[in-house]
């Protein structure tokens, strides 16, 4: 596992946000959140690689050489997409919570969803499109999401990716294979049946970090890996901080040794 993705993990129990609340104009359904596939791309890469010569106390206890592997990289790992007019409901729900500046891109956690938005006038660049005449049907402007589902773009208001909407996997699997474990209503649309759970258990859109937090005026300078925590005193983090480091410097050494 990449160590980044491994510790982002270990870092979401103590994330802490912003609840966003939906009401009649601002509401996440099978209509307005659209997932759609990743878009993966493979290639040949050189790679440079370490690898252990001998003891770590030896004097060049390592070798190191480039070697060509195919990769897959996801050009989209972790970024979705939200319209300027869900980002203004956003920002001023967070001028609630001392925010003092309208933000532009937000770190979310949703059930099962983490990742950043970042506000794309999307339905601007579909007009932009029919205008120069490269979409055949304006009239429907469909796409088919991670489902095989064709939803309506001009409706969709946010844009999530696979790597984003982390129970596409299992719930599709679970749809396709055994349809009967559904409520009937919610057969023909699994993501209809995961936003009336949402409500269900009172569950919304949660954001913990944004731009106008921790951005300058110039650059957006964040993430979804960014750790966002609970507030922790100086003694509490540094106490946290060195335990891990230490774990670390034992499991270096005791690979070293293998």
């Amino acid at each position: 596992m990449i160590h980044s993705k491994y510790y982002a993990y270990r870092g979401l129990y103590l994330s802490t946000g912003c609840r966003i609340e939906q009401n009649e104009d601002f509401c996440f359904n099978e209509k307005t959140v659209i997932v759609l596939p990743d878009d993966d791309s493979k290639s040949d890469e050189t790679t440079f690689y370490t690898q252990t010569k001998g003891n770590v106390d030896d004097e060049e206890p390592f070798k190191g050489g480039t070697i060509k592997e195919k990769t897959v990289q996801n050009s989209f790992d972790g970024e979705g997409l939200i319209s300027p007019e869900y980002a203004k409901k956003v920002s001023e729900q967070l001028k609630n919570y001392n925010f003092r500046k309208d933000s532009h891109s937000f770190q979310i956690r949703m059930p099962f969803t983490k990742g950043m938005l970042h506000e794309v006038d999307f339905q601007k660049f579909f007009n932009a499109q029919l205008q120069e005449g490269g979409i055949e049907t304006p009239e429907k402007l469909l796409i088919i999401d991670i489902f095989g589902i064709e939803r309506k773009l001009r409706e969709a208001h946010i844009i999530l990716t696979k790597s984003m909407f982390k129970c596409a996997g299992w719930l599709r699997e679970l749809w396709k294979e055994n349809p009967e474990q559904f409520p009937e209503e919610y057969r023909a649309d699994p993501m209809k049946f995961f936003f009336n759970q949402m409500e269900k258990f009172e569950h919304t859109l949660y954001i913990t970090g944004s731009d106008a937090r921790l951005s300058n005026n110039s650059t957006t300078t964040m993430d979804y890996q960014f750790l966002s925590t609970l507030k922790l005193d100086f003694e509490s983090f540094n106490k946290l901080a060195t335990n891990q480091l230490e774990k670390v410097r034992q499991n270096s050494v005791e690979n070293f040794r293998k």
